[in-house]
């Protein structure tokens, strides 16, 4: 196991940060702490880390226990790597020596060709004499993230790593972080507040809210099996309205009937439906909508509707569909991307 938590909690000044948080990291996985900020998230990071002192709970990394409330090993006997946000390069070290800081324990040789190595992985074998100053925020990337891996760690801890890139360079450089960190096998915990991100680099996410985890699993989980009406907003716009379950057993909306996934008759209902879901076509005459915009969007179009009774509604579809304003459409449901909650 490269990393567990149990039973964690933190407070800051009476406010509790963590709540009972419990989460393990597997050999080679790749773990994404995802939620809003203040939820938590940096804060079980932090302590994973040893930045902070724990409180209550036990954490263990690679099998081996390094705090329990009452003792705590420093970041620097816990056997990770780091990679922060701003990279944190010593600016007075050259890139060689700046991957090779933390390597005291190796004999010169050694060092020398664990530095190439790591350097060599990363793609900048060439620039070892260089200054952090005198590369680009992509490179200086490469550069930490070859530090974080250079002593073999148990454990790399990556807080929010590409927030500084800009979003050309950052789709650029996670995939190649993402392809480096799974051909290491180095078990990796990973924070960051954008859903995308998180769905690209996790195995896993565990979704964040006021301190504890929501729904932890698979991307595709989280994403088409949300557990209650936070999780599926977070990832995305929705259409959502209110209903309730009807006296046949089924659930009303403008676009046909679904079933009430074991609710009472007459409970009310929220339905949350992903523009995606909302499938139009001129070929269908059932659940007719009326095209009120049709935006470009690059990959896709977003076509403002308007259905019965007045409601506005967003459909997402292929770049190449752009209707007429005023224009009359079908839509199909697609049930996948659906969801029913009891109305709170």
């Amino acid at each position: 196991m490269g990393l567990k938590l149990s039973s964690v909690s933190h407070h800051f000044d009476g406010h509790l940060a963590v709540d009972d948080f419990n989460l393990s990291v597997g050999h080679g996985e790749l773990v994404c702490l995802l939620g809003p900020s203040g939820c938590g998230k940096t804060t079980s990071l932090r302590l994973a880390a040893g930045l902070e002192d724990l409180q209550q709970g036990t954490i263990s990394i690679g099998g081996r226990m390094v705090a329990d409330g009452v003792s705590s090993l420093p970041p620097e006997s816990r056997d990770i790597g780091f990679l922060f946000q701003d990279f944190a390069l010593f600016p007075h070290l050259t890139i060689a020596d700046n991957v090779a800081f933390g390597l005291d324990k190796m004999a010169d040789a050694e060092k020398k060709a664990r530095v190439l190595e790591v350097l060599s992985q990363v793609g900048m074998e060439t620039r070892g004499d260089s200054f952090p100053h005198m590369l680009s925020g992509g490179q200086q990337q490469r550069v930490a993230l070859a530090r974080a891996l250079a002593n073999r760690p148990n454990l790399v801890l990556l807080d929010e790593p590409f927030s500084g890139l800009d979003s050309a360079l950052r789709s650029q450089v996670r995939d190649q972080t993402l392809h480096l960190l799974k051909k290491s096998g180095v078990s990796t915990l990973m924070v960051t507040h954008d859903p995308e991100e998180a769905m690209f680099m996790a195995d896993k996410i565990a979704l964040m809210r006021e301190g504890r985890i929501v729904q932890f699993g698979p991307p595709a989980d989280l994403y088409c099996r949300p557990v209650e009406e936070f999780v599926a907003t977070f990832f995305g716009e929705v259409n959502d309205f209110e209903s309730e379950v009807g006296s046949d057993g089924h659930i009303a909306t403008p676009f046909g009937g679904l079933e009430s996934a074991g609710l009472t008759i007459g409970t009310k209902v929220k339905v949350l439906i992903r523009p995606e879901a909302l499938i139009l076509s001129s070929d269908d005459s059932n659940n007719e909508v009326e095209v009120m915009a049709s935006r470009l969007l690059g990959r896709s179009s977003l076509i403002h509707l308007k259905g019965g009774e007045g409601g506005h509604f967003h459909s997402r579809m292929p770049s190449n569909f752009l209707p007429k304003e005023g224009e009359k459409l079908g839509v199909k449901l697609d049930l996948t991307q659906t969801f029913v909650f009891p109305a709170k």
